[in-house]
């Protein structure tokens, strides 16, 4: 099972100490580099711009897009490095039980989630009160197109494999079950988009069930398909068309996508309408995997035998 699979190789808490501590400097501080050179560039160049989040630090908004996305590609290389030499692993026990990646199982689940928040989309659009503009410019969509093909699958990917992958893991480790890490992880996940704009213009407490919700949903795919694959196809779709197709004004992922809410609003039903569409998600998932022992999610973990 794939919560059992973190007891191999080197557990310590002070090598989880260690590999959480490389994770900040590879992300926080050399990741993001690049970023602070191209603002302070930008800033000589273009004075009488303020820079935020939302303006992509002042940038053009692919650069700026990109060069947030940066520290995403360092992360998943320290990741790889923290779990293969730091802790004995093999890589593949932290992605899957399987003998490999199942990238077939990773598209399903993109594309499950995709259709659903398309369905779910449709009376967005249909409401003639809200401030969605269509935004067609051919030349920086299809560099954004470009940039969330190459660059985007690092995100989502370090973010699966760090909360989804190391952390559950080891949390499993230290407590011998399934539903602490789970909820854990889900919670940190959840706190660590605390900072996003969409938190700053909607509240914390209308804001953050969405990311907890996400997270929770990603684990329980995890947990219950013994992998990672149809969590980091969820995710990665779940931005992609976050990026490509739908942002607004106060969106973390500022880009020339295809549709803009030019004035967005959020209130409870958007969180209830997040529960219903990650139920169904579940739901069919668990139909098309063929999942049926949830109970398994509140059982204790089996230690394997040394």
């Amino acid at each position: 099972m794939y919560l059992q699979q973190a007891f191999r190789g080197n557990n310590k808490f002070s090598y989880y100490l260690l590999g959480i501590i490389l994770l900040f400097i590879a992300t926080q501080i050399i990741g993001g580099i690049p970023l602070v050179i191209a603002i302070g560039i930008n800033n000589i160049l273009n004075p009488d711009i303020v820079p935020t989040i939302l303006n992509s630090f002042g940038l053009n908004q692919n650069l700026g897009l990109a060069l947030m996305l940066f520290p995403f590609v360092v992360g998943c290389f320290t990741i790889y490095y923290i779990i293969k030499k730091i802790h004995n692993k093999k890589f593949k026990d932290v992605l899957t039980t399987r003998t490999k990646f199942d990238f077939k199982r990773a598209g399903i689940g993109a594309l499950i989630w995709a259709g659903i928040l398309f369905i779910s989309s449709i009376p967005i659009f249909l409401n003639t009160d809200q401030s969605i503009v269509f935004q067609f410019d051919p030349i920086p969509f299809f560099v954004l197109l470009v940039i969330c093909v190459l660059i985007l699958p690092f995100q989502t990917s370090f973010e699966e494999l760090v909360f989804r992958g190391y952390f559950m893991q080891g949390l499993a480790v230290a407590t011998k079950n399934r539903w602490f890490p789970l909820l854990i992880t889900s919670i940190t996940f959840g706190l660590m988009h605390a900072a996003n704009p969409e938190v700053a213009k909607f509240g914390f407490w209308m804001a953050m069930p969405s990311y907890i919700i996400m997270g929770l949903v990603m684990g329980l795919v995890a947990v219950m398909d013994n992998g990672l694959e149809i969590s980091l196809g969820m995710h990665f779709s779940n931005n992609f068309i976050s990026a490509i197709f739908f942002t607004s004004t106060a969106s973390a992922l500022q880009t020339p996508a295809l549709f803009k809410d030019t004035d967005p609003s959020m209130s409870s039903a958007d969180n209830i309408s997040m529960v219903i569409t990650s139920i169904v998600f579940l739901l069919i998932c668990s139909k098309v995997f063929k999942w049926k022992d949830w109970g398994k999610i509140f059982r204790k973990i089996e230690v394997p035998q040394e």
